[in-house]
């Protein structure tokens, strides 16, 4: 149980703190103490110590949120939730309660519990395996039939900020901290997917990742305290997979069926063609959201991401008509092509970058994520090579 709607000062005075409880609330002191001297360019995450807790449904965790006032967003098997932690440490205790978001997995039926399971298996897989860019979670833990992960609270998600926030000024700085984010963004991707090697060769068992729902709502906006510009992580990892495979065993992209997840806006062909995902799925999305920032840099046709995707929904031909995806098939010629939409304001950016070297760069990267054809699209890690590549361009 955490508190729910209660006030802070209400439950702590009528309810004993469960000592089961302070395995939650000490994990997350620590992190809390650690944090004190850190930037939001070091991380948050635990190094692998959080471990999932099974807590008896009377046990109260101090943890207090406002179910309307504090709601910050609704999916198909949970919600989210700012909720602030009442601590004990004194030293901590001075400041005002620290503010997270807790996701919440309530007990509606055997998708929820395979959803949490997934999300909290995967998260504890990456705790292992650190990034920057990569939003990691601070503790789990099961009350009778429902389920919480409790993550740090961003400023905003990459959706809103492109479509709130106005045109930058593009000068050396803006474009040094743009591509240390992009190229952070590839690198925690590559983080997930693994190893790319000859799977011709190798006998040793590998983990292979996929995240399934990359877009811009999934990726969050952090502040740096004390310094200008933002971070940008990845997060929700619901949607996702680590399997451990064989590369003798496997075919030469290791995939999987699993069709239904994902923002169809950023979907890649082959998940409705084929009906299976893989890396390259990854590699579209992420360049579909290149395509949305840089539309936001250079002031594009669309101007705004939201604009752009009800201009993709708003095209009628082809199959798969209403969908806010970045293509369509062509019955007539029985191809997948880039909807009218994108191809203008793919126009548009390659006339606005074509005098700059670092931005006809990432033009050309996008390019290449966006092939229809899941065989010809680059991998993530040649990806981070291009992007390090225009980075000395500026340094």
């Amino acid at each position: 149980m955490v508190a729910g709607n209660k006030s802070q000062e209400s439950y702590l005075e009528q309810e004993q703190l469960d000592p089961r409880a302070d395995t939650v609330l000490s994990e997350l002191e620590e992190w809390l103490e650690k944090q004190a001297s850190k930037s939001a360019e070091e991380g948050d995450a635990l190094s692998g110590s959080q471990s999932h807790k099974n807590l008896a449904e009377d046990i109260i965790i101090p943890i207090t949120y406002n179910e309307i006032e504090d709601l910050l967003g609704r999916g198909t098997v949970g919600q989210v939730f700012k909720v602030r932690l009442q601590i004990k440490n004194q030293k901590l205790s001075a400041n005002p309660p620290p503010k997270f978001a807790l996701k919440t997995f309530p007990p509606r039926g055997i998708r929820t519990k395979h959803d949490f399971e997934n999300e909290i298996s995967l998260l504890q897989a990456l705790a292992y395996r650190p990034h920057q860019h990569i939003v990691t979670h601070f503790a789990s833990w099961t009350h009778g039939f429902s389920s919480y992960i409790l993550f740090p609270l961003a400023d905003d998600n990459l959706r809103s900020f492109l479509n709130t926030e106005p045109p930058p000024q593009i000068n050396t700085k803006f474009t040094l901290w743009l591509l240390k984010q992009l190229k952070g963004l590839a690198e925690a991707l590559d983080r997930l997917h693994g190893p790319h090697i000859d799977y011709g060769d190798s006998t040793e068992p590998v983990e292979i990742g996929f995240h399934h729902d990359l877009k811009p709502a999934n990726i969050l906006v952090f502040k740096q305290s004390g310094q200008e510009g933002v971070v940008l992580k990845i997060c929700d990892f619901g949607s996702g997979r680590i399997n451990v495979i064989i590369p003798q065993e496997s075919c030469s992209s290791p995939c999987t069926s699993n069709p239904g997840t994902g923002d169809p806006a950023y979907c890649a062909p082959e998940i409705l063609e084929e009906g299976k995902t893989s890396r390259p799925k990854d590699v579209w999305s992420f360049g579909c959201i290149l395509i949305d920032i840089l539309q936001w840099v250079f002031a594009g046709p669309y101007f705004t991401p939201d604009q752009f995707r009800l201009a993709r929904m708003e095209f009628r031909e082809g199959q798969y008509q209403g969908y806010s995806a970045f293509w369509y098939k062509d019955p007539k010629a029985n191809k997948v092509l880039l909807k009218p939409p994108v191809e203008e304001c793919l126009a548009h950016l390659r006339l606005k970058t074509r005098e700059n070297i670092v931005f006809s760069g990432i033009y050309t990267l996008i390019s290449k994520m966006i092939l229809t054809d899941p065989r010809q699209r680059p991998n993530i890690g040649e990806i981070c090579n291009g992007l390090a590549t225009l980075l000395k361009e500026v340094n």
